[in-house]
């Protein structure tokens, strides 16, 4: 009969207990921080299991055993976004100090693209935060500028609102060269995006002058769409995504900037799985009463009117044979009567039936995890065995009363 079992772990001892129930022998504890943090995403830390019978026989298992070697090794995600830190920088970037005992920030990415700063009017001053600064954390996405302020004074606050530096790509227009109908690009991806972006931002938006190994094809950009939904859909179609983040510059901090660079998406649904097993928190819809055949209607009078029709495949996907019958088919008209040729009726047609579809959704918040937008990550309700693989399509992350959170928008078809 087993006597002890314990586990040394980075030269500490823990006992592991017995539950009467399972059988199995548990611990609970703290994964080592690393200092100074490591530049890897992983963290691996072997584990070694001693067991002791009554009769005094002590057995010992190591990541070197041919039977349990391989459970022996302990995966820690280190710790590289929290505590979190925002530093609030005047025009030029210099830096002006970190941001303390603010009320509230809040800063959504993916979705509106903005954030709120709130501050008591006794912590406030016009020298620490004025119109056109920037407030962001190094090395990551959140930031933005101030170019809203509102005083409540029956409250003492102040708060400040932005767009975050993606907000920022969607106030400006990717407009068709002279003389064409959209325009389109080939090339390596960065310097695509160098010449989408040109000199917009000034030297604030810089775009890293590397090699991505991302190649397009003769992309065509929509009409008149923002830079940010253009760049965005052109690396979709080469299974990239657009990264964004703060870098400092110099130690003088005068030549800090939004760096801006195409990118691999990383699928973290095997490392980082969001269920009831971790410390995820999470909310899941299903959505099964949605249009799956839409009727295009385009431009003309009568008879002579532009109409197609849409239907949503067993897949997921649109096609032009009807799946859905009965009572199971779900119609709507969509009425677009400035298109005038059937190739544009159909494409707009089929982004709008992507939004009267069917859906499952997953939102969630997780602590000491960050995972970039387009990234992949999964999910898995127990209770009701719902299950998602899907690109992260926004995040929101806040910071209220020393506490932060980021919660994760996914969107997508089972």
């Amino acid at each position: 009969m087993v006597l002890k079992a314990e586990m040394i772990y980075e030269g500490g001892t823990y006992e592991l207990t017995r539950n009467n129930q399972t059988g199995y022998y548990t611990a609970d504890l703290r994964a080592i921080k690393r200092a100074p943090p490591t530049n890897e995403i992983y963290s691996y830390y072997p584990v070694m299991i001693r067991v002791t019978d009554e009769a005094g026989n002590v057995a010992v298992r190591t990541i070197a055993d041919a039977e349990i070697g391989e459970d022996l090794l302990l995966i820690v995600k280190e710790e590289q976004l929290f505590p979190l830190k925002y530093i609030i920088a005047n025009t030029l970037g210099e830096e002006l100090g970190y941001i303390k005992d603010a009320n509230l920030i809040d800063m959504d990415i993916g979705d509106t693209n903005d954030f709120e700063l709130e501050l008591s009017t006794d912590v406030w001053t016009q020298e620490m935060y004025n119109w056109g600064y920037r407030i962001f954390i190094p090395g990551t996405e959140y930031g933005g500028v101030l170019e809203e302020r509102k005083t409540f004074t029956s409250e003492k606050t102040v708060t400040w609102r932005g767009y975050t530096w993606r907000g920022l790509l969607s106030q400006k227009i990717i407009q068709p060269p002279e003389g064409q109908s959209h325009l389109t690009v080939s090339g390596e991806a960065n310097e695509i995006i160098k010449q989408v972006l040109g000199d917009r931002f000034g030297p604030l938006f810089v775009v890293d002058d590397v090699d991505s190994k991302i190649q397009i094809s003769r992309y065509q950009f929509d009409r008149y769409c923002t830079v940010l939904d253009g760049i965005t859909k052109m690396l979709g179609t080469a299974g990239a995504r657009l990264k964004i983040y703060y870098d400092q510059g110099n130690p003088g901090r005068l030549n800090s900037a939004v760096r801006l660079c195409a990118a691999a998406v990383t699928d973290w649904s095997d490392e980082l799985e969001y269920s009831q097993d971790g410390r995820l928190n999470f909310t899941t819809a299903d959505y099964r009463r949605g249009i799956n055949h839409l009727i295009c209607a385009g431009s003309g009078e009568a008879e002579e009117r532009t109409v197609l029709h849409l239907y949503v495949q067993k897949d997921g996907s649109i096609g032009s044979s009807r799946y859905y019958t009965g009572f199971e088919e779900r119609e709507a008209l969509y009425s677009y009567t400035s298109v005038q040729d059937e190739e544009t009726l159909r494409k707009e047609g089929a982004n709008r039936l992507k939004e009267l579809m069917n859906y499952s959704q997953m939102d969630a918040s997780i602590d000491n995890v960050d995972v970039d937008i387009g990234d992949i990550v999964g999910g898995r309700d127990r209770l009701t065995g719902m299950s998602l693989k899907q690109p992260v399509a926004g995040k929101i992350l806040r910071t209220q009363d020393e506490k932060t959170s980021v919660e994760y928008k996914l969107k997508g078809e089972e």
